[in-house]
């Protein structure tokens, strides 16, 4: 696990969502420090943490975990890194349901 780029992944997905390391702390009941010390690896976060991090800034866990991945070529597929670009999370999300319920029908 690359705990360093993952706390990097996180930092720059707060800032997208224009939240300081407090706020988020307060939104997933953990402490300013905490997240402070995950964000420059000097903590390794539970994966609690790193569910609640994602739910709250909406990004996946492949988001955040992308470096530690050792199968991550289908993300690099330039027909899905436009797809997913493109899409708001709550497109994203609905397009997971969608995917889901394909999977079900199918029973890959």
């Amino acid at each position: 696990m690359n705990y360093t780029k993952l706390g990097k992944r996180i930092r720059e997905a707060r800032f997208r969502k224009h939240l300081t390391q407090n706020e988020l702390a307060e939104l997933i009941n953990y402490s300013e420090k905490h997240v402070g010390n995950v964000e420059t690896a000097k903590t390794k976060p539970s994966l609690e943490f790193v569910v609640k991090v994602a739910n709250v800034l909406e990004v996946s866990l492949d988001d955040l975990l992308f470096d530690s991945l050792d199968n991550k070529e289908y993300l690099k597929r330039p027909e899905y890194k436009k797809l997913l670009e493109d899409y708001t999370p709550e497109k994203l999300n609905q397009l997971i349901k969608v995917a889901d319920r394909i999977a079900d029908i199918v029973k890959f």
